[in-house]
């Protein structure tokens, strides 16, 4: 590695290829990095939404796959790592995983030390070819899983929200079906009562009584006995009514606020869509 090559790299970081924070860039940006024993060139891999843990796991795996030994003090190293597409000599790899403040964004640094020193721009096209596409591939293979795995989440709490509409939708029918059965039950109610009255009414006007006065006594004492029977019903009856009444207000207040939910509920559920859309076509990019 030549002299005075670190603090050039340092000084064309701002030059790198820029990363979007909303859509993954799966070609790696050429950068300079500082690790535990210096600033080297890396490769810098940038995930979206990501927990640095799991950026961590998936790039210790790939060294394991490729290495003899891989160790993650202060950063990753794969010692004795083989990338044939590169170069036939073995490499040394450093990969450290950061998030930056304020940023929901992982980036990995990736670093390759060969005999030659540390691939960078000015490397022979080979190495610098095999490594950009060591890095890339397996940018692209776990930009794709992270955004699935995103696109999942977002896929159930669709189905969620969906579910807290449908269940709106079942409350307003139960309610309804209950309006028309509480609305015949007090039609019923209502004409129960109407003749209730009506021979509570024709009983009263019968005054006539036998001329035996025992069977006279009998007949004002099974008249009293109806009467106060009629009277019974017709008071439960209106009481009916009455618990009908305020039932049916109840259940078109009910309706009422089912109906203002389910609207509101239904653009949840859109926004959601649209969200879900969105990560389909995030995961979609991803190649």
């Amino acid at each position: 590695m030549r002299s005075g090559f670190a603090i050039s790299l340092l000084l064309a970081v701002s030059l790198s290829f820029a990363v979007p924070t909303l859509n993954a860039q799966t070609t790696p940006a050429m950068g300079a990095f500082q690790f535990s024993d210096g600033v080297h060139a890396s490769f810098d891999a940038t995930f979206p939404n990501a927990e640095t843990r799991i950026v961590e796991s998936f790039w210790k795996n790939e060294l394991r796959s490729i290495s003899v030994k891989v160790t993650d003090k202060k950063e990753m190293i794969g010692e004795a790592a083989r990338i044939p597409a590169a170069t036939p000599d073995t490499l040394r790899i450093l990969i450290k995983v950061e998030k930056p403040k304020g940023s929901t964004d992982a980036i990995a640094h990736i670093s390759f030390l060969t005999t030659a020193g540390y691939v960078s721009p000015d490397s022979p096209k080979r190495m610098l070819d095999g490594c950009t596409a060591w890095v890339q591939q397996r940018t692209v293979t776990l930009q794709k899983q992270i955004a699935q795995k995103i696109l999942d989440d977002g896929q159930r709490e669709l189905a969620r929200q969906q579910s807290t509409l449908n269940d709106l939708k079942r409350d307003k029918t139960r309610a309804e079906n209950s309006l028309v059965s509480t609305a015949q039950k007090s039609d019923k109610a209502a004409q129960d009562k109407a003749a209730a009255e009506k021979q509570l009414e024709q009983l009263n006007a019968d005054t006539s009584l036998p001329a035996d006065s025992a069977a006279a006594v009998k007949t004002e004492k099974d008249r009293l006995k109806q009467r106060n029977q009629l009277q019974d019903r017709i008071k439960r009856l209106g009481h009916t009514i009455d618990s009908a009444k305020n039932k049916t207000d109840n259940l078109n207040w009910t309706i009422k606020q089912n109906d203002q939910g389910q609207v509101t509920q239904q653009l949840v559920v859109d926004k959601q869509q649209a969200v879900v859309n969105d990560l389909q076509q995030k995961l979609q990019a991803i190649h």
